[in-house]
């Protein structure tokens, strides 16, 4: 669920101000609307705080985010996703658009404090060649020559993360 997770509190946090709800209100709607193992053990909490709907809202999120949103939970499941992500060949160019939303999605991780040290290998070839290597030769080679103009360019190791980033939007917009 580790995937879900930041949206997930994101867009329940944002319903629950809009709707100006009570603590008691907030604590139903959390308890309502996690999958079956946290719902169980967020009414747990729940009633374990029957007299104080604040605290078991915050003991509930702790909980959730140390499940879910632990540097090593998302550590693994980014690994995981990159694992199993398929090569690509010249017949699954709808592919590219994965491969861009996964890196994407290590790009917003790599945004935020807590998981910036954990990803800024991708900043470096090794990192970035994890994303490379699922690509068809054709692409890693002008990988390759992209990232050797940026760095002649510019006197840097290797082009940081972002400029991956591009380069795969760019090969899945013009593939598709």
């Amino acid at each position: 669920h580790r995937d879900l997770h930041t949206a997930y509190r994101r867009q329940r946090q944002m319903c629950i101000r809009d709707r100006g709800a009570t603590d008691t209100e907030q604590l139903e709607l959390l308890c309502e609307k996690l999958w079956p193992t946290s719902s169980t053990q967020a009414k747990t909490i729940k009633a374990c705080n029957a007299n104080s709907p604040k605290i078991a809202i915050n003991k509930i999120w702790e909980r959730l985010n140390r499940r879910f949103g632990a540097t090593e939970q998302v550590d693994a499941y980014i690994l995981k996703k990159i694992k199993e992500f398929p090569e690509i060949t010249a017949d699954c160019f709808h592919l590219l658009y994965d491969l861009a939303d996964l890196a994407s999605e290590i790009s917003s991780l790599k945004a935020q404090p807590q998981y910036r040290v954990l990803f800024s290998y991708f900043d470096s070839k090794r990192g970035v060649n994890e994303l490379v290597e699922k690509l068809p030769w054709n692409l890693k080679d002008k990988w390759k020559s992209e990232a050797t103009r940026y760095k002649q360019s510019s006197g840097a190791m290797y082009p940081p993360f972002p400029i991956f980033l591009k380069f795969l939007e760019n090969m899945a917009e013009m593939k598709n």
